[in-house]
């Protein structure tokens, strides 16, 4: 810990790593420098502009990053029992994915927003007592009933991540009553001689090696060019007029947790690196400590282990504090 009078040294806690950084008065002072650089970035506008865009950026994918990375420190797995199968299982998160039904018009991201995503994400919060989720709208590929590719503008359609066990039989049951306040789901009913679509899908992931990964891959996943389709083309079809991505309250904003950076987390970090439980990485400025073995928490002091869990209950009960950079 050379010229520690001059530098100011924190250790920030990721859901697999940690990273130790030092940051001179200079360049502390200049707090969105700094904050990017390390992943906490508290640019509304930066935000603002990204979601709007109508196509995922580099800096929304960042962002989709640190929110996986906050969810997945927040959320443990969990027994709960599933009705399906009579038995207590294992449970961490839900993958939802939601499809629109009228696929002989193009329906707008701003329209279907209002009039499905956002009664659907508010039945989430109130019946579903879910307030930890991040979602990402994506155009698919344009197709008829049959399944026939349309040269046309992609339906829009929503991918999903919370911390609900939700039944599948009461999610496709509400997604369909919006759709069907919502009309789109008239084509459909004219042919099939019902309002009852297979319009959602929905899984739970808990033995993926690298769930992190796993989860901002399937969250911020491109669209796939089609054969044939030019640029200009498919940029038309993939482009969404609205927000492509947004996430619980407890997650927009919030930074990860940091600490002081002092003589004994380094002793406790080397000494576990020696061991194997932590395998360190230097990357310019920076060291990352990727775990082995252990969870972040159990290479804390006392002190910044409480304050890390006083972190951790205040964003699942959506009363948390920004922490300054």
């Amino acid at each position: 810990m050379d010229n520690v009078q001059s530098r100011n040294h924190y250790l920030q806690v990721r859901n697999t790593s940690l990273l130790y950084y030092s940051v001179s008065d200079t360049v502390r002072s200049n707090r969105s420098n700094a904050s990017t650089y390390f992943g906490n970035n508290d640019s509304r506008e930066s935000d603002t502009l990204s979601t709007y865009s109508g196509n995922m950026t580099r800096g929304s994918v960042k962002n989709i990053r640190r929110a996986v990375d906050i969810m997945l420190q927040i959320t443990p797995t969990q027994r709960i029992y599933n009705p399906i199968l009579s038995k207590e299982v294992d449970f961490r998160l839900s993958f939802i994915t939601l499809t629109v039904s009228d696929n002989t018009r193009f329906i707008s991201g701003k329209e279907c927003y209002e009039k499905c995503l956002k009664p659907f994400l508010d039945w989430l919060r109130r019946s579903q007592k879910c307030n930890t989720y991040i979602w990402k709208a994506e155009r698919q590929k344009a197709t008829t009933f049959d399944g026939a590719i349309k040269n046309s503008k992609g339906q829009i359609h929503y991918h999903i991540t919370c911390n609900a066990f939700i039944n599948y039989d009461t999610l496709r049951k509400k997604w369909n009553s919006l759709q069907k306040e919502a009309g789109y789901l008239v084509p459909f009913a004219e042919k099939y001689k019902h309002y009852n679509p297979n319009s959602t899908d929905i899984h739970s992931v808990y033995k993926v090696e690298n769930i992190e990964a796993y989860l901002t891959k399937y969250i911020s996943k491109a669209p796939e060019k089609m054969d044939n389709e030019s640029a200009e083309e498919f940029k038309a079809r993939c482009t969404v007029d609205g927000k492509v991505w947004d996430c619980s309250s407890n997650l927009r904003g919030t930074k990860y947790f940091k600490t002081e950076y002092n003589d004994a987390i380094h002793d406790k970090l080397q000494m576990n690196t020696l061991i194997g439980n932590l395998k360190k990485l230097d990357i310019e400025h920076v060291s990352f400590y990727c775990l082995n073995r252990g969870k972040c928490e159990n290479y804390l002091g006392a002190s910044a282990w409480l304050d890390y869990c006083f972190y951790k209950r205040n964003i699942k009960n959506g009363n948390h504090t920004q922490q300054a950079e």
